[in-house]
């Protein structure tokens, strides 16, 4: 179509050339008549040709006089010109032969040269032969025909220049204008890739929608992308009827597979429909992004080079859509792994608490019954059995708190607190919103940072103060123990003791961290877990 338009627009233009071309010679052929006019009066002859050769071209023009009285032998047009073809121009720039000489019975005649522009002049007829007159006469004649024919030719030279220097000018614009519009495409698509690739959460793929639709004047958008192991949409703008399943004949899925865009024109009918001709109610084009696919419509989808531009902007895009592809496939294995680990120490708490009741039901009881049966003497024995019996019911305590099966973590955190506040330590818990629905697992790794902390607070700190908070929010619980104790040493802090040193990597197996902070006037643990229902 566009070759078919540039043939014609050159064909017009050689017509408009060659019309022009005509109009100035008949202008120059009236002038040149002119002087043949005038030449051929000023001697009182029967006729006056004037012939030129230029490089744009040559003519010729004659003058004959009316018949009066008795003439002498009228001679033709033809003679004319065999007598001038007999005076050929001398090569070289100026050369020339001004001198008027017989060139035929009753003709005589003259040729000048400038060295591009050639000029013969011939009379014949009725005029004084071999004058001075004549010869200048003749000679006037020429020069002003050579005058007229190399000013014409010089301006014919100038608008020829002129005009290739305006074509040559119209294309430098062009190029440029081209140029400028493909860098202002290249900073957008680089503009839109900078703002895309800080972009984190669910809303990304929405801000690749109106990335694309903006770069490529389209009003209505759709992004797919891997999900659960199949092609999802995974957002669209408001005008887009979303569908719940891609089908199999989807051009989407097809663009996804064979990495290649598809592209329907509005009013061009097609041999089958396809789900995105319901999506968009009208013309689409859909393109490869990286693992993703970008559909587009109600644009000027039939403008050249769309679908390059297209490709061009998908290719510009596709490695920050593999990079979020990639972290949320980290994401949902992180996720895993914390579930899993969840699993697993739920498994092994599960496992103390039946121990736990195995001692108490069991060893307890045979405890209890040996110190029934050795009442009847022996104070030291009894003590030993009640020694035992407290060790059991303490290392029963460790395996599994008995306050949790009862009660809230708050409130034993709270049970924790009142055993330092009994031993002098001032102590003071906070809790943020949303504490009570945290789920079972997150409730008893908070208990085991918590009890842990608070160990190592009566143990080793010296404080005489210790607060406790505990909040939910931003996806996680934070469990926070601040004493104003004398600190810990700094290869404490970096390689903590067993008890911290185990939560630190249980942790870290959940997705969650443990930070120590620690100073001469207390120290500050503060542990983040993954809140995983």
């Amino acid at each position: 179509m566009r070759e078919a338009k540039q043939l014609g627009e050159a064909r017009s233009a050689a017509v408009g050339g060659a019309a022009e071309r005509a109009d100035q010679d008949a202008l120059q052929g009236a002038a040149i008549a002119k002087f043949a006019e005038l030449g051929r009066a000023a001697l009182g002859a029967r006729t006056c040709m004037v012939a030129w050769e230029a490089p744009g071209g040559g003519g010729e023009t004659v003058s004959t006089a009316a018949a009066t009285g008795v003439q002498p032998a009228e001679i033709s047009q033809d003679e004319l010109r065999a007598a001038l073809a007999t005076m050929p121009a001398r090569a070289g720039a100026g050369a020339s032969d001004s001198r008027a000489r017989r060139i035929g019975a009753d003709i005589i005649g003259l040729v000048l040269s400038d060295g591009a522009t050639v000029v013969r002049v011939a009379v014949a007829g009725g005029f004084a032969r071999g004058t001075a007159k004549t010869e200048a006469i003749l000679e006037l004649v020429g020069r002003a025909a050579l005058a007229d024919v190399a000013a014409r030719e010089g301006a014919r030279s100038r608008k020829f220049w002129l005009d290739k220097a305006g074509a040559a000018q119209s294309r430098s614009t062009a190029m440029t204008q081209a140029g400028a519009a493909r860098e202002a495409e290249r900073e957008a698509l680089e503009r839109a890739a900078a703002g895309l690739f800080a972009l984190e959460g669910a809303g990304r793929y929405t801000a690749l929608g109106e990335a694309a639709a903006r770069a490529l004047g389209c009003g209505r958008w759709i992004v797919a992308a891997p999900r659960d192991r199949a092609v999802r949409i995974v957002a669209a703008s408001r005008a887009v009827t979303r569908p719940r399943e891609l089908g199999e004949s989807s051009a989407i899925l097809e663009c996804a597979r064979t990495g290649r865009p598809l592209i329907r024109l509005p009013g061009f009918g097609a041999a089958r429909a396809l789900p995105e001709d319901k999506i968009f109610s009208g013309g689409w084009i859909v393109f490869p992004c990286g693992q993703s696919v970008i559909g587009l419509a109600e644009g000027e989808l039939a403008a050249p080079g769309m679908t390059a531009r297209a490709q061009a902007l998908g290719a510009r895009l596709a490695p920050i859509v593999r990079a979020w592809i990639a972290e949320d496939a980290l994401g949902e294995h992180r996720a895993l792994v914390s579930r899993l680990a969840l699993r697993m120490y739920s498994a092994i708490d599960d496992e103390r608490a039946r121990i736990a009741r195995d001692l108490h039901d069991d060893q307890a009881q045979l405890l209890a019954a040996a110190q029934i049966a050795l009442e009847g003497g022996g104070e030291e024995a009894r003590n030993i059995f009640q020694q035992i019996a407290q060790e059991l019911r303490a290392r029963t305590r460790e395996l599994k708190p008995a306050s949790l099966d009862r009660t809230t973590l708050v409130e034993a955190l709270e049970a924790e607190l009142e055993r330092l506040r009994s031993g002098g330590i001032g102590v003071h818990l906070t809790r943020g919103k949303g504490v009570t629905r945290i789920s079972a697992p997150v409730e008893r790794l908070c208990w085991q940072v918590a009890r842990e902390a608070l160990a190592n607070v009566a143990r080793h700190s010296g404080a005489g103060e210790v607060e406790v908070s505990i909040e939910r929010g931003d996806g996680c619980v934070r469990v926070i123990v601040r004493d104003n104790g004398h600190g810990m040493a700094p290869d404490s802090v970096e390689h903590p003791a067993m008890g911290i040193g185990g939560i630190r990597e249980r942790l870290e197996l959940m997705g969650g961290k443990l930070e120590i902070q620690s100073s001469r006037s207390g120290t500050t643990l503060s542990a983040e877990i993954p809140d995983i229902t």
